[in-house]
């Protein structure tokens, strides 16, 4: 995503990596229901719902999840629902491999599903983006520097 300084604030999403991977995998899926269906001398319309259920699952699973810190909210964007929490409810962040689980005051913990850190990572004890994002969102916190330096590259 390049620098955010312009316009004041962090933003993180799935790496573009995991985002043509996870379509190039879903693509390959929807090409062998329909080589299937031309082998079988069905209609090519039958896996057409395949289809569609495999480009919302690639949208939703990929380009939708995203976090963003403002300079008083921290803003969860997971494939179905989007969670503002204020900066004073947040109280730390740290990786795990479903998401950046964020601390909060006032009730469960918030995952974040954008940025994940590999198991092989923690065993070997590599810092990764999830843990630089995490890092972030706990300095931010605790009343760190406010958004408009942005830590790793989509």
């Amino acid at each position: 995503m390049g620098d955010n300084s312009a316009v004041g604030d962090d933003r993180w999403r799935v790496t573009r990596t995991g985002r043509i991977a996870s379509g190039v995998v879903l693509l390959g899926l929807g090409l062998v229901a329909l080589i299937d269906t031309a082998a079988n001398d069905r209609p090519l319309t039958e896996p057409l719902p395949l289809v569609a259920v495999l480009t919302a699952l690639w949208w939703f699973g990929a380009m939708r999840p995203a976090e963003r810190l403002t300079a008083d909210e921290l803003v969860v964007r997971n494939p179905l629902w989007t969670r503002r929490i204020a900066r004073v409810d947040v109280m730390s962040a740290r990786p795990g491999y479903v998401g950046v689980v964020i601390r909060r005051r006032s009730g469960r913990p918030c995952i974040a599903w954008a940025i994940q850190k590999a198991n092989a990572s923690e065993w070997a004890g590599t810092e990764t983006r999830a843990d630089r994002v995490a890092r972030r969102i706990t300095e931010w916190a605790h009343g760190g520097p406010t958004p408009g330096r942005n830590i790793g590259s989509c």
